[in-house]
């Protein structure tokens, strides 16, 4: 379980990486997902998992927190940053210790007449606990000719005719489909 009580600076290190850890509670289900299988599969572990560094300032906890310290009379109608910052921390240090002004100031829209909280900014917090980015690698079915191979899979299973020269040519219903060669370097 993790721990936020502590005085010195590397605990207050540590507090920071708690708290972005407990904002992406995807991650702990990913690895006690892990952990419930009982046969190890794939690689063995080389490096251990370490805690998140980055905070997800959209999880429900944080940003409802966010959106009422910008309700504060005292933010006004500019929807100033660094005072919804200041807020934040008077109400919790711990937790919004670490929060930058410009990384509130970000999510603001100024465009219009008044100052609102940005399209991609909601889209964040809708999504909440699922941040997104990067899915790392992608695997032979995500790829540009997956479609491709299953229109002519599916043929070639419907017709039985599957005939493959040297894996680069599909025979199905009477049609000559040339895969493309993918060459790629692992």
């Amino acid at each position: 379980m993790v721990e936020l009580e502590g005085t010195s600076e590397s605990s207050s290190k540590k507090a920071k990486h708690s708290i972005a850890e407990l904002s992406r509670p995807g991650r702990a289900e990913k690895e006690m997902a892990r952990n419930k299988n009982k046969k190890p599969q794939g690689r063995k572990r080389i490096h251990q998992p370490t805690d998140a560094k980055y905070t997800n300032w959209h999880t429900p906890f944080l940003w409802t927190q966010i959106e009422d310290a910008a309700k504060h009379p005292s933010v006004g109608y500019s929807m100033s940053a660094t005072r919804i910052k200041q807020i934040l921390i008077v109400k919790d240090p711990k937790t919004f210790g670490h929060i930058s002004h410009n990384t509130i100031d970000g999510w603001i829209d100024r465009s219009g007449t008044k100052p609102r909280w940005s399209d991609a900014a909601l889209r964040m917090a809708e999504n909440g606990n699922r941040p997104g980015g990067q899915g790392g690698r992608t695997g032979v079915l995500v790829s540009e000719y997956s479609a491709f191979h299953c229109e002519v899979l599916t043929k070639s299973v419907l017709t039985g005719a599957l005939s493959t020269s040297s894996g680069h040519h599909y025979q199905a219903l009477g049609e000559s489909y040339k895969m493309p060669v993918h060459h790629s370097v692992l």
